[in-house]
């Protein structure tokens, strides 16, 4: 599960995320190991995609805390209800990490 946040954005490489269930399917708390990418000084807030297994876009994630240590997770309609991705982003094939 973890896995999805670094896979959808570059900026999350490395970070060594871990999940943990708020609600099965739905929504999850993760925390980061190590800072992200310093491209962005303050990150509370800031939305990204997450990718599945098959490269394709599953869900997002949204920092809450200026560090970007915390996030809060959200699969398939869940993340289009929380304005982190659009519907018309949901399941489209995403072979490699965002950037930017």
């Amino acid at each position: 599960m973890a896995h999805s946040l670094p896979a959808g954005t570059a900026a999350l490489i490395g970070t060594d995320p871990t999940c943990e269930v708020v609600r099965q399917d739905v929504e999850y708390r993760c925390t980061l190991t190590r800072p992200t990418a310093p491209e962005v000084s303050d990150r509370d807030g800031t939305v990204e995609p997450t990718v599945d297994a098959t490269k394709h876009v599953n869900g997002g994630c949204r920092a809450l805390t200026s560090d970007g240590l915390a996030w809060e997770r959200y699969l398939g309609r869940a993340a289009v209800a929380q304005r982190i991705i659009g519907a018309d982003l949901l399941g489209q094939f995403a072979p490699v990490p965002g950037h930017g």
